[in-house]
């Protein structure tokens, strides 16, 4: 088995976008400065994954992708509690799109908490540091986030899968998709 290596797995990630901002990641985790990578690392998920559902909404025109991105502009057009909309999203495309399995679910939770400590300071009696990431738990936090979603094509998910088999199925068939639907146990 190859090691990993960061390097090789940034020429794989998918949209451009991403990619360039992962860079930026990658040069506060090389620069030692794991808070500002950490921190950074989970807005280049979230917007890597808006990006996903954007596209898996184009090509394959999927409602659920359709909603989901709907709650997020009218969360932000209310200004709800801030960043409120980043809260659901992981949960929403786990839950209702079948983005990812349930080790990459945690894995994008507990990227989350530890953004939050790396963000907001977490002052304790007789201890003014700040939470610091440790090299290690950095490189992890790095590596699921390119295996599991940057380096990901938005329409393999399931989800977008699924539906999108089962339109060619039914129009090659010439029959509905509700009489597919049986054969829809994925």
């Amino acid at each position: 088995m190859t090691p990993f290596s960061i390097e090789l797995a940034i020429e794989k990630i998918v949209d451009k976008n991403s990619k360039e901002n992962f860079l930026e990641v990658y040069k506060c985790y090389e620069a030692g400065c794991y808070r500002a990578a950490v921190g950074l690392l989970w807005s280049v998920v979230v917007t890597d994954i808006v990006s996903k559902l954007q596209k898996v909404e184009i090509d394959f025109n999927d409602s659920t992708a359709h909603k989901i991105l709907a709650e997020i502009k009218t969360k932000q057009q209310k200004r709800e509690k801030g960043s409120d909309w980043e809260q659901s999203i992981v949960k929403d495309v786990y839950e209702r799109m079948k983005f990812f399995d349930q080790d990459t679910y945690e894995n994008l939770l507990h990227l989350q908490k530890k953004r939050h400590l790396c963000s907001h300071p977490l002052i304790q009696e007789n201890d003014n540091k700040l939470y610091t990431p440790t090299p290690e738990e950095t490189k992890s936090f790095l590596r699921h986030a390119l295996e599991d979603v940057l380096t990901v094509p938005a329409g393999f998910s399931r989800h977008a899968l699924t539906d999108s088999i089962l339109g060619e199925i039914s129009k090659w068939l010439c029959c509905t998709n509700l009489s597919l639907k049986a054969y829809s146990t994925i």
